[in-house]
């Protein structure tokens, strides 16, 4: 009896310490510098010429939508870890007013995306910072809108970003004509995308005042309208563009505790491949913002960033990024995101393993003994918390360390879960398992109280029988001696 009961209550231990261990959520860990975990309060101005909201949707971002005339209110701003500016020429209306409460709202960590027609105010708000065409003799912001319409190909300049794209070229459409052209960046601004500019002149200092006026009420919804509007002034645009020069497209820069990242092309109705992928790049960095200045701030001492891989990961997708090393100076691998679990493996150019581990307490870091060749490095996420979650990589080290980068195709790499609806299936499939383990919990239970009745009744019956008296055996009747005959 003992050993039944003995047994009904290791059954009842170990459903208990299942359901522990099943359901306690992973700690996150922070690495003290700043938040080291993505942003979660977001906000984004109306589209415009641009529709960021759109890309922030697909991506499962959840940002509030707020008027372009808050941009003018730092307590509204302050509500917002990141801000993103859609291209609107209605933004020049508030650079008066908006300047200085963006320049301070960075300064005090906050984080902005703004593209195109945005330039303005951006000038107006980081002087120094980004340096437009033309904007020396320019008090209004629109000697700079100037760029011509067409496809180019874009030069990937920041080696990072390389890696996601697996390639350092891409193509880019501009839909229209009269975008904000960068003429150079200023001190400590960071360029990441540059390419060909077709700078449009007329003779007459810009577009006429009917291309304008038409822009200005253009259908961005309406792709039919849009190329109906390209066709109708191309001959002009091309026979007046004057020259082509190498520019910067996307830029970022710090500012106190925050950062801005700057693009002159944007989501576009008609945007190629390689741009969905740098668009959604946009997103992603500037949410991740925070957390990249937080892997940034372990790279000590004499070393410096030799490679910052800012990318998304899925409940058990794969990525994978490679990182050429001369094997004149050793470098370190760190891994920094918000928490829960990603598996990380470093193999050298022979494939021997170099480091494997389940990251659950980022920041990760590993100090590797170089070996001239490429090195490999896969991320798998085994514990994500939603859809497109970000990361940091970062390859720091002396700059000897580094060779010439390689670049492959991202497509062996595999990912679930990059769109809004996988996002919602994540989240049904996540439910889904909840209820099969409380079903399973509460199945298991059922049976072990079973068994404990069972047993208790058991036991109650025998204790039952041997408290009983014994039976007093039945009278037997007197026997008659026999008579003899």
């Amino acid at each position: 009896m003992g050993k039944l009961i003995r047994v009904a209550s290791f059954f009842v231990l170990s459903v208990f310490l299942l359901s522990m261990i099943t359901i306690k959520p992973a700690e996150v860990k922070s690495v003290g510098y700043a938040k080291a975990a993505p942003a979660e309060k977001m906000a984004v101005t109306p589209a415009g010429y641009d529709d960021i909201g759109d890309i922030l949707t697909q991506l499962n971002f959840n940002a509030d939508v707020i008027q372009e005339s808050d941009l003018s209110d730092l307590a509204k701003l302050k509500q917002y870890e990141v801000v993103y500016i859609n291209c609107s020429a209605g933004l020049d209306n508030y650079v008066t007013t908006a300047a200085s409460v963006l320049n301070q709202y960075v300064k005090e960590g906050g984080v902005i995306y703004a593209s195109d027609y945005a330039n303005y105010l951006i000038q107006t708000a980081f002087p120094g910072k980004i340096n437009f065409y033309g904007q020396g003799s320019d008090t209004t912001g629109s000697s700079a809108r100037i760029g011509s319409a067409g496809k180019v190909t874009a030069k990937i300049v920041d080696s990072g970003l390389a890696s996601i794209l697996g390639k350092t070229s891409a193509e880019v459409n501009f839909d229209l004509g009269s975008w904000a052209v960068i003429d150079s960046a200023g001190s400590g601004t960071k360029v990441h995308v540059t390419g060909p500019v077709s700078i449009y002149d007329s003779g007459t200092g810009g577009y006429s005042q009917e291309y304008m006026d038409e822009l200005s009420k253009l259908d961005y919804s309406n792709p039919k309208a849009i190329e109906d509007f390209y066709a109708k002034y191309q001959s002009g645009t091309s026979s007046s563009s004057s020259s082509t020069q190498e520019k910067p497209y996307v830029v970022s820069f710090s500012e106190g505790e925050g950062e801005v990242l700057y693009t002159s092309f944007h989501n576009e109705a008609q945007k190629t491949t390689d741009m969905e992928k740098l668009v959604n790049w946009f997103a992603v960095r500037t949410r991740a913002s925070k957390l990249a200045r937080a892997t940034g701030a372990l790279v000590s001492g004499d070393d410096v960033v030799l490679q910052e891989v800012v990318d998304t990961i899925n409940q058990g997708g794969e990525k994978s990024y490679t990182f050429n090393a001369t094997g004149e100076a050793d470098f370190k691998v760190i891994l920094n995101f918000g928490g829960s679990a990603i598996d990380i493996s470093v193999t050298d150019s022979k494939g021997s393993s170099v480091a494997e581990q389940s990251v659950t307490t980022p920041p990760y870091t590993k100090e590797v003994d170089a070996k001239e060749g490429k090195y490999t490095i896969k991320l798998k996420g085994t514990e994500i918390p939603s859809a497109n979650y970000p990361f940091v990589l970062t390859i720091s080290g002396a700059q000897a360390a580094a060779a010439d980068p390689i670049y492959e195709s991202t497509s062996t790499s595999s990912d679930t879960g990059t769109t809004l609806e996988q996002g919602i299936k994540d989240k049904i499939i996540s439910f889904l398992k909840k209820v099969a383990l409380y079903a399973g919990i509460g199945f298991l239970g059922i049976i072990v109280l079973i068994v404990l009745i069972i047993v208790l009744v058991k036991r109650s019956h025998r204790k039952k029988n041997q408290t009983q008296p014994p039976a007093t055996p039945p009278a037997q009747p007197p026997t008659t001696p026999p008579v003899a005959k």
